[in-house]
């Protein structure tokens, strides 16, 4: 009678040592070969885990497939920072990917700012958007680092909160007041997570203008006479914008798409 072959388990064997731990009044303890050594402060709190499974100082448990990304990206290097593993991991699967680096594309098209997010992993690249499908994740994507991936996702949607899956994009939906504030702060907030790139249609509206008034002052027949004048934009567009100042708005929107930072300290000589 043939012997049945036992499925091959798809996924990581890990197995290492923990010394017997004595804990002082700040650090823990062991002692290896015939040194009494110390380890950092807050290492029996990290390890404790581990030492709930283990026996005799001897600890072992596996990794499927579904939880490889995390533990390669998140849970090893501590290990490795560590050195608790006695020997190299077992594995089936593939050998893990560089880091996730992140690159966001900004657009802007009908007065809609939209941005494709990216994950690189080395030079491959996968869209992080197309998480919020909840698609099935093919066997040869599993090694990405998909709790950060969603991180990033989720940050990057409290600029930008809509997202159309036939393009691939996160966007504005046309909301004035969100594409202000991508334009004035979100474009940074996004820079602290990785790297920016622009198309020139977003990159000319992405400046905030700054308005430039020139005061002329003349005397006729013993009246003081100001004409106030811009450069770039006509007199009533400047009317507009001094109204919109004193009913306390953050910016102007200009016909030309620009925004004005109404913030700006030199408006408060016009309030009156």
């Amino acid at each position: 009678m043939p012997l049945r072959n036992k499925k091959q388990f798809d996924g990581v064997t890990v197995k290492g040592y923990i010394p017997e731990l004595f804990q002082g009044m700040d650090s823990s303890y062991f002692i290896q070969d015939d040194s009494f050594c110390k380890t950092e402060p807050a290492f029996m709190e990290k390890v404790r885990p581990l030492t709930a499974l283990s026996r005799n100082g001897e600890f072992h448990f596996q990794m499927g497939r579904n939880t490889l990304s995390n533990f390669y990206h998140n849970v090893l290097p501590s290990f490795r920072k560590w050195r608790i593993l006695r020997r190299k991991i077992r594995r089936n699967s593939a050998v893990p990917h560089p880091e996730a680096h992140f690159v966001f594309y900004l657009d802007m098209e009908n007065d809609n700012v939209i941005c494709k997010v990216s994950a690189f992993y080395g030079k491959k690249e996968f869209s992080v958007g197309k998480l919020l499908l909840h698609e099935d994740i093919s066997p040869d994507q599993q090694f990405r680092d998909f709790p950060l991936e969603n991180s990033v996702l989720d940050q990057t949607m409290e600029w930008l909160p809509y997202y159309d899956p036939d393009f691939d994009v996160l966007h504005c939906n046309h909301d004035e007041e969100l594409s202000y504030q991508i334009m004035e702060s979100g474009t940074a907030a996004l820079m602290e997570l990785g790297e920016v790139r622009c198309t020139n249609r977003f990159r000319s509206r992405h400046t905030l203008k700054t308005v430039k008034v020139s005061v002329g002052v003349s005397v006729s027949g013993g009246l003081l006479d100001l004409n106030i004048s811009t450069d770039d934009i006509s007199s009533q567009e400047l009317l507009d914008i001094l109204k919109s100042y004193q009913l306390k708005k953050k910016y102007y929107k200009l016909k030309s798409g620009e925004f004005v930072n109404l913030q700006e300290q030199n408006l408060e000589m016009w309030q009156n």
